[in-house]
């Protein structure tokens, strides 16, 4: 599943920046005391105090993103070396390029990321990136079958061994984004998803947990044909643990 084309609706207004009314961006000697003043006059005290991530959503987002690539290293381990470059579907990917694709996508969003934190917020975020998160969280772990785009499908092969490192590097971008910027509106820097229209800094990162589920389901399923048995310790784990 690409990062621009997940969903696959076609609607080029989806692909726009949207529209809203957007904050200067007054910025001291200190990013601590970085202050946000409403463009238009009257304004001020708008939802910015709510665009904040809170700890509970914070934790929520590391943790399950710790847990499905513990999980994914896990069942990558399974693999035969000739299983592992091997589709065990018909015209699927096979293990390797399952797990380079959910890296290519993180390292595609991080750098998103990073280029956009630097954007003036919306006030009216709220009305403009809703409540996506919701429809992230229940949907896209386990959407239909979508088209990913060039750049995270174009795959140069994945050894077993430098998946843990790999995807650690992939943690540890997340983890130093949300660190470093927990007293900027995160959730009122937004821009336009291909495929769900315009999704917030949040939302952005929430995506790279839920998109590495969907994989790691994937995956899963390769590894139960593989073996051609319901499969081992770690997918009744994953199974309990699963939000």
């Amino acid at each position: 599943m690409g990062v621009m084309s997940s969903l696959h609706w076609r609607d080029a207004q989806r692909t726009k920046q949207p529209e809203g009314r957007r904050l200067e961006r007054n910025v001291p000697s200190t990013q601590r005391d970085v202050v946000y003043a409403l463009a238009e006059p009257g304004e001020k005290g708008s939802s910015l105090a709510t665009s904040l991530i809170s700890n509970e959503e914070r934790t929520w987002l590391l943790e399950h993103l710790r847990t499905v690539h513990s999980t994914m290293v896990e069942v990558a381990g399974h693999f035969s070396a000739v299983d592992w470059i091997t589709a065990q579907v018909p015209g699927d990917w096979n293990p390797s390029q399952i797990v380079e694709h959910t890296l290519l996508v993180d390292e595609e969003i991080l750098g998103q990321v990073r280029k956009h934190l630097a954007d003036s917020p919306y006030a009216d975020w709220e009305q403009i990136t809703g409540r996506k998160e919701i429809v992230l969280k229940r949907y896209l772990p386990n959407i239909g079958r979508a088209q990913a785009n060039a750049k995270t499908s174009t795959f140069r092969g994945l050894r077993q061994e430098d998946i843990r490192s790999l995807l650690e590097k992939s943690y540890q971008g997340v983890d130093e984004i949300l660190s470093r910027n927990s007293e900027l509106p995160l959730k009122a820097i937004i821009w336009p998803h291909g495929g769900m229209g315009p999704l917030n800094a949040y939302q952005w990162l929430l995506y790279i947990p839920l998109h590495a589920e969907r994989h790691l389901n994937q995956l899963l399923r390769a590894a139960r044909i593989a073996d051609q048995v319901e499969w081992t310790d770690a997918t009744h784990r994953w199974e309990n643990v699963r939000p």
